[in-house]
């Protein structure tokens, strides 16, 4: 018993540090412009509103930062997910990008800032 509630205690601190990495990435994101392969002038406002440019095609939708997780509805890929934040660093320790991963998964796709 002692060990499952020292498991559960530990499941709970992981989560809870989960949603302020979340949290605390998607805070430093607003209002900054990313890009990778597919996705050009990708924003996401302090108003709730995003915006970018897909494959050459513009998007915009609406996202909140729900319980540590991004979630967002874009309007144009008729698209509603919530996903976790995660930093991505250089070498140096530098925040340079932010990475949107599918809930339970340990990759998602890198954006990098301009």
């Amino acid at each position: 018993m002692k060990h499952s509630i020292i498991a559960f205690a530990f499941i709970l601190g992981a989560a809870g540090a989960a949603q302020a990495d979340s949290t605390e990435i998607l805070n430093y994101a607003i209002g900054k412009t990313f890009s990778n392969a597919q996705v050009t002038d990708g924003k996401i406002n302090a108003d709730g509103t995003l915006s970018g440019v897909y494959n050459g095609s513009a998007y915009s939708g609406t996202w909140e930062n729900k319980n540590g997780q991004y979630c967002r509805t874009i309007k144009e890929f008729n698209s509603t997910k919530c996903q976790d934040a995660v930093a991505v660093t250089n070498a140096d320790g530098a925040i340079t990008g932010i990475e949107f991963r599918d809930i339970g998964k340990t990759k998602g796709n890198p954006y990098y800032f301009d």
